[in-house]
């Protein structure tokens, strides 16, 4: 009988020191979440801040200063002229399709990509695409 009450006053000893712990944890998450929320309004000012300073430094003409100087700069993962995924280009292969500034320039308006002539010729450069039928 002894050894019965001792393990149930040992029991409640540990049961009351887990919920003492678990009261603390929740009493500090909450200051935590106090502290951010009083944080909140300093923090968005000085983002605000931080972008009108960068908006105040790129101006146009220094962003195309910038994309001129990179050079050559291509969109990855899509043909910017017909709006298909292109599969990535795997170490030496040429599987990804690259547009250069000469193939851009023989587009005609309202024409598909696939329907572009090669320089000096008069049929175009890839056979064309069946339509898929309309439903």
């Amino acid at each position: 009988m002894l050894a019965k009450l001792c393990f149930l006053t040992l029991s409640i000893g540990v049961i009351g020191a887990t919920l003492l712990s678990l009261r603390q944890q929740r009493g500090e998450a909450i200051h935590a979440m106090a502290t951010l929320q009083r944080d909140l309004p300093l923090l968005d000012r000085r983002l605000a801040f931080a972008q009108t300073q960068v908006a105040a430094r790129i101006t146009p003409s220094f962003v195309h200063t910038m994309a001129v100087a990179l050079g050559n700069l291509t969109p990855v993962g899509v043909d910017p002229l017909s709006r298909n995924p292109v599969t990535p280009a795997v170490a030496g292969t040429t599987s990804a399709k690259r547009t250069g500034a000469s193939e851009i320039a023989n587009i005609r308006p309202g024409t598909r990509t696939d329907d572009r002539t090669e320089p000096g010729s008069d049929s175009p450069s890839t056979p064309p695409r069946p339509t898929p039928p309309q439903r």
